[in-house]
C-alpha cells in the first residue's frame, strides 16, 4: 500500500511549537519516512531537540509567515505531489456516510494510511484536494464533494498548479483561499474529502501564524481577497468562537460554486 505513496512528501509547517508536533505524532509511524516538519531555519535546532533531524526541513529565515512558507515548500517540493497539513491535528474516521457519527483514529490505525492512500488517489484525478474539519463534516453525506472550501489540509498535483496561471503567496493570510479561488475560475476543480477529517483545539493558539497575525492584517487580507475575486468574495464581520486572542474579526464569504461555473461560462 506504501507504494502508492512512492511520489508523494507529506509536509508539516512549524514554528514556535518544538515540543508540541501534535500532527506528527498522530501520523503512523510508517508514514513517518515520507514526512516533512518545515520550520524556519534559525529553528531548527530547537526543533531538533525534539525531533529526529532526518525528519526537519530548514526554511531559509528569509521566508517569513504561512504563506510564503507554503509557496516554498510548493516550489521546492522533491516530489510531483506534496500534502501541507498544520501542525496541531488530530484525526477521525466516518465508518458509513449514513451516519454523521465519526471514530477517533490513533496513530496504529492503520486507516491513517488508507487515507492518504485515497487523499493521493484524488490527487492524481483534481489539482487540488483538501481533507474535511471535523466541523461542518456531519452536514455533508457524501464522501468526497467538490467546489467547496478547504483549509489547513491540502494536496497539490505541482505538474498541474505549475502549469496553471496563478500566483501563490500573494496574500499574507488566507492565501490558500485564493489559490483555491484562482484554480476554480480556470476551470480546475478541487475535491474535498469527508469520509476522513481533522480536528484542532482552535485557531491563533501560542505558536504558529498567531506570532504574527493581527486583526488589521486579517483585514487587509480578507479586503484584497474581495478585490482579486470579485463577485465570488464578500467581506463579513464575525464573532470568533475559537480564534485566541480576536473576539471578533473581519473574515470573508466565498462563493466557490460560482467561481468554478463561471470558468465554464467563460470556456463555452
Amino acid at each position: 500500500m506504501l507504494n502508492r505513496l512512492n511520489d508523494l512528501t507529506i509536509v508539516i509547517p512549524s514554528s514556535g511549537r518544538a515540543a508540541t508536533q501534535v500532527t506528527l505524532a498522530q501520523l503512523p509511524p510508517a508514514l513517518h519516512t515520507r514526512t516533512k516538519v518545515a520550520v524556519p531555519a534559525r529553528e531548527f535546532d530547537e526543533y531538533s531537540e525534539h525531533c529526529s533531524s532526518r525528519r526537519l526541513w530548514a526554511v531559509p529565515n528569509h521566508i517569513k509567515g504561512i504563506s510564503k512558507t507554503r509557496q516554498y515548500i510548493m516550489n521546492n517540493s522533491p516530489t510531483r505531489y506534496v500534502c501541507m497539513m498544520d501542525d496541531d491535528m488530530t484525526f477521525a474516521y466516518r465508518p458509513t456516510m449514513a451516519s454523521p457519527k465519526l471514530v477517533g483514529l490513533p496513530p496504529e490505525d492503520n486507516r491513517l494510511v488508507e487515507l492518504f492512500v485515497y487523499w493521493r488517489k484524488l490527487a492524481g484525478q483534481y489539482a487540488h484536494v483538501g481533507l474535511s474539519a471535523r466541523q461542518g463534516n456531519n452536514r455533508v453525506d457524501e464522501e468526497v464533494k467538490e467546489c467547496c472550501r478547504m483549509f489547513n489540509a491540502y494536496m497539490y498535483d505541482m505538474d498541474r498548479i505549475k502549469e496553471a496561471d496563478v500566483v501563490p503567496g500573494r496574500l499574507q493570510v488566507m492565501e490558500d483561499f485564493d489559490l483555491t479561488l484562482q484554480l476554480l475560475r480556470q476551470g480546475l476543480p478541487n475535491a474535498v474529502i469527508y469520509k476522513w477529517c481533522w480536528n484542532q483545539k482552535g485557531s491563533n493558539a501560542e505558536g504558529g501564524c498567531s506570532q504574527y497575525r493581527t486583526n488589521a492584517m486579517q483585514t487587509r487580507a480578507a479586503n484584497l481577497l474581495a478585490k482579486l475575486h470579485p463577485g465570488f468574495v464578500r467581506v463579513v464581520e464575525k464573532k470568533s468562537k475559537n480564534w485566541q486572542g480576536m473576539e471578533t474579526r473581519t473574515d470573508v464569504v466565498i462563493y466557490w460554486k460560482k467561481a468554478f461555473e463561471y470558468s465554464t461560462l467563460i470556456e463555452g
